[in-house]
């Protein structure tokens, strides 16, 4: 992507683009002040460009004015599109690697009915955004194909763009886990996010470390069950456990991993958090 050094034209631009979706003719107006600031501070900053030629879109097909002293103001809205193909089709030249300057001009393709050019656009904006890193784009694209009446393939794009990021569901399993030292039931919580997760062993995206973490969970579980009579399921999820564990100590990169591994792994600032997770990988069988 081709950015800026200029500090001024960069906050501007966030600025610019921070009041989107616009709300109020105010707020459109502000927007449009803040990216032209960014223009002229930087002349050749790329993404300002593709945003300005949005906001001309947005002038016609939601109705949003300008100011009385601006030059666009004056404009009909055939001037206002045409203002708005130019700049995003520049903004293409500057950077045609950025995913943003295509996104822009798939927009004007869509509200123009241009549908064949707008879905090559945002297929090459997917592209550069490596498929999956914006769910807006997703989406955006995705109402492009409705009104293509590309259903089905919108609906999966839809479905991909909600669809949680396996590091959130981790991030999040691990936070449960940390919990369930005070209350077991958030160990059922981990886990199901856990198994929610897109990604599976043998991926290239599978995030390993949930194997280990589910080898601790599940280590836990059969510790807490011991004394509950219910051997049948305390082996269970004892097996379980060192399942997990397999599944983890199979990647090249974590064979070699102990229990001092683990504790630098996850440098815990209080005592019993450190204990409960250790503890966790030692019942696993790490050592």
């Amino acid at each position: 992507m081709r950015g800026t050094t200029n500090e001024k034209a960069y906050d501007a631009f966030i600025e610019g683009t921070s009041g989107f979706p616009v709300s109020s003719d105010t707020n459109f107006r502000k927007n449009v002040a803040k990216l032209k600031q960014a223009l002229k501070l930087d002349p050749d900053y790329v993404r300002p460009r593709g945003w300005l030629a949005y906001a001309y879109l947005l002038s016609v097909t939601e109705g949003w004015t300008f100011k009385s002293s601006d030059p666009e103001a004056k404009w009909n809205e055939a001037k206002r599109l045409s203002e708005a193909e130019r700049l995003a089709n520049d903004a293409v030249a500057l950077d045609e690697g950025d995913y943003d300057t295509h996104w822009s001009l798939a927009n004007i393709y869509v509200n123009t009915k241009r549908w064949k050019q707008a879905i090559k656009e945002f297929e090459r904006a997917v592209y550069l955004c490596k498929n999956d890193n914006n769910p807006n784009l997703l989406v955006e694209m995705a109402d492009a194909l409705v009104h293509d009446g590309q259903h089905n393939r919108a609906l999966r794009l839809v479905h991909k763009a909600r669809r949680i990021q396996d590091w959130h569901r981790w991030v999040m399993a691990w936070t449960y886990f940390a919990k369930g030292r005070s209350d077991s039931i958030y160990y059922e919580f981990a886990l199901e996010e856990i198994r929610a997760m897109h990604w599976h062993p043998g991926d290239d995206k599978y995030i390993a470390d949930v194997k280990l973490l589910e080898a601790v969970i599940c280590a836990h579980k059969a510790n807490q069950l011991k004394g509950a009579k219910q051997s049948p399921i305390v082996r269970q999820e004892q097996k379980k456990a060192a399942d997990a564990l397999k599944h983890f100590k199979a990647r090249k990169e974590s064979r070699k991993w102990t229990l001092k591994q683990a504790e630098k792994f996850a440098p815990f600032r209080i005592a019993a958090d450190k204990k409960h997770w250790l503890d966790g990988c030692k019942m696993a069988g790490l050592k």
